[in-house]
């Protein structure tokens, strides 16, 4: 929450006030997939992306009538380094109890690997929407814009863009 949450705010708070006073600015912040929808053995990494989406759409309400535009950037999982240091919890009073836990979360990671070889998974994608959103005529940004494997986000961005 540190992080991906609270210093994105520390970060707003300080660009925020001399965009206002230029009347004009372009605050893009990173959310993910799983800011959109909740993923097993995710849950703190999903609660910090939903309240980027959140504190980004309220940040865009209030910024417009100053010139600022707030866009988030919704990747999917990219073949980055992100994921190397990623070790669960062990909880043993929980896998104890249900064992079952250990072989899903085993079967859950063997099948990432294909998928972060494919080329929806390439960090450039990324790259190249920031861009894109950094060209965009002011006013006319997207409040969120996904990029990666879809797994039912586009379709969600659509029915509340």
């Amino acid at each position: 929450m540190n992080t991906n949450y609270f210093g994105m705010i520390r970060a707003t708070q300080a660009v925020v006030p001399s965009m206002r006073e230029a009347e004009r600015g372009l605050i893009i912040n990173c959310s993910s997939q799983f800011g959109r929808l909740a993923m097993v053995f995710f849950a703190n990494y999903c609660a910090t992306k939903f309240a980027i989406e959140a504190y980004s759409q309220v940040l865009r309400y209030e910024l417009a009538p100053f010139g600022v535009d707030i866009a988030l950037v919704e990747p999917s999982g990219m073949a980055t380094n992100a994921w190397n240091p990623y070790i669960p919890e062990e909880r043993k009073d929980i896998v104890a109890q249900y064992p079952v836990i250990k072989q899903v979360h085993q079967k859950m990671s063997e099948s990432f690997e294909p998928l972060l070889k494919s080329a929806e998974a390439n960090p450039q994608l990324v790259v190249d929407l920031y861009l894109k959103l950094s060209e965009a005529d002011p006013g006319k940004r997207p409040i969120r814009s996904f990029v990666g494997m879809d797994w039912g986000t586009t379709r969600i961005n659509e029915l509340t863009q």
